[in-house]
């Protein structure tokens, strides 16, 4: 799957069950972000058949150090199978 920023960037992901998998990418200003693993939840289905899911933490191995981990307001939606 796809994941598109606020920016308007894309990165290529992976969800499995309720870990999004984010691969490195850039911002739209050319920062370069590493890839990243997210735990998320899943909100009810939308009346046309997508899923909306929002990023509940970042998983720890991906956290730096001593960092507290806090959910995030990104929403995505998946669309329907």
């Amino acid at each position: 799957m796809t994941v598109v920023f606020a920016d308007g960037t894309r990165a290529a992901a992976n969800l499995s069950g309720t870990r999004l998998s984010v691969a490195p990418h850039r911002t739209g200003k050319g920062t370069a972000i590493p890839a990243k693993t997210w735990r998320v939840s899943f909100d009810a289905p939308m009346p046309d058949g997508r899923v909306a899911f929002r990023v509940a933490g970042r998983l720890a191995q991906d956290a730096p150090p001593g960092m507290t981990v806090r959910p995030s307001m990104f929403q995505f939606c998946m669309p329907p199978r």
